[in-house]
Formats: C-alpha cells, structure tokens, sequence
C-alpha cells in the first residue's frame, strides 16, 4: 500500500530542505494530520515521502524499455511533434489522441486541443530523454532497463 510505503520513507532521516508553500482545503488538511498522527509521522514528512514514491513510479515507467526502444520511442515523439505543429501551423486547433487502451488492447480515442497534445509530447519526450541520459550516465550499462506510457501512434485525422 502507498500510505505504508510513504510512512516508512517518512521515518528516515532528513536531507537539507527548502521552503514550499500551498494552500489546501481546511478539511483536507484536518484529516490528513489526523492521518499523520495515528502513524507517529509529520505532515511535512509523510508529503515528502508522497512526493519520493511519485518521482520513483515516474522512473519507472521506462524499466522494461531497453536502450533502442527508447531510441524509437523519442524519435517517433518528435516527429509526432512535427506533425502536431504541421497541422497547428494550418489552422487546426483539435486533434484525435489515444488516451487509454481498452481491456483487449485497442486505443481509447478522444479530441484535444492540438496546444496540449504538443505539451504533452514534449513532456512525454523530455522524460524519455532524461532516461536515456540517465542510463548512459549510470555505471556505463547502455541496455539494461532500470515504467509514462508514451504511444507510438502519431497524428490521426
């Protein structure tokens, strides 16, 4: 479960922090100290540890793309891209994007606006792209996976 993995990473030691404010509904922020307290852990660190387990399960979005998949995936989004702004460029301000698959396997279709789609597959290419470089950097080990769903379909219409 989450909430135990976040407690336990909230029990660790600290590291050097810096500031960060929000504001939250008073109810929400009631019950989550009550949260905190029947487990024996602060607000602070218990966010903290959300926060960890969120970066964590981001990375490993990509742990069973090897190396070249990467490279296929990243050169399939950028062309992606290109042909989003292609199609922005002509006037088009929807565009149909998969947003899911079903239980056998088909993609869920559904229209966006063409400026969000380009933000998210830049998003999805960055992160794909920070990958990459990390397992470059890391040990020298160019093909072992370390899982966004980044598709591979391109522009529909």
């Amino acid at each position: 479960m989450i909430l135990d993995k976040a407690v336990q990473l909230a029990k660790k030691g600290p590291e050097q922090k810096v500031g960060f404010s929000m504001q939250i509904p008073v109810s929400l922020k009631e019950q989550f100290e009550e949260v905190c307290r029947n487990r024996g852990v602060t607000m602070t660190s218990l966010l903290l540890s959300f926060m960890q387990i969120a970066i964590e399960e981001n990375r490993r979005k990509f742990s069973h793309l090897d190396l070249d998949e990467l490279d296929k995936r990243i050169k399939n989004l950028k062309k992606y891209i290109k042909d989003l702004r292609t199609k922005r460029d002509k006037g088009e301000t929807m565009v149909e994007v998969a947003i899911d698959i079903d239980e056998v396997g088909n993609p869920l279709m559904n229209y966006e606006l063409i400026e969000e789609a380009i933000a998210d597959a830049e998003y999805s290419l960055h992160l794909l792209m920070d990958e990459k470089k990390r397992r470059r950097n890391n040990d020298g080990d160019h093909r072992r996976p370390t899982c966004v769903h980044v598709p591979e379909t391109g522009v529909q219409g």
